[in-house]
């Protein structure tokens, strides 16, 4: 509810500023976040249900887009890291069938290259585990996902 306040006390152009961090991507190809705060979608739903109360078709229209959009971003991401994720299990189940021998690395090795994973060279492998997470520099279509 404090959210819902939050805003009935905003300005018009504060409210446009937080609805806007949703939309769609531009035709340009760039990269896209897959997330959204909480505060963020509760003011698009506030945003939405005010719409709905004066009637106003076009506003309405263009958050409920807004809403679409991020939704569609979402579910593609989820798709691309489900894919990266069944491609990384078939990988490491090859390395355990073939007990580490080198031929059985090497399809792990490329999945991991191609998404710029490979640990710096000469690392061992307890430097590896020690070292904090790097985020993914892998951007699927126009959206980037952070890991």
């Amino acid at each position: 509810m404090m959210h819902a306040q939050r805003f009935a006390t905003m300005r018009e152009p504060d409210r446009r500023r937080l609805a806007d961090g949703s939309r769609a991507p531009s035709a340009g190809g760039q990269a896209h976040s897959a997330t959204m705060s909480a505060e963020a979608m509760t003011v698009l739903y506030r945003a939405l249900i005010d719409a709905d109360d004066r009637n106003d078709p076009a506003e309405l229209a263009r958050i409920g887009w807004q809403l679409f959009s991020k939704a569609c971003i979402a579910q593609q991401s989820h798709l691309e890291v489900t894919d990266l994720l069944s491609e990384l299990r078939s990988a490491a189940r090859a390395v355990i069938a073939g007990q580490g021998s080198p031929g059985s690395v090497a399809l792990l090795r490329y999945v991991l290259a191609r998404n710029g994973w490979l640990p710096p060279a000469g690392a061992t492998p307890l430097q590896v585990l020690a070292a904090p997470a790097v985020p993914s520099r892998r951007v699927y279509g126009r959206y980037h996902l952070a890991a």
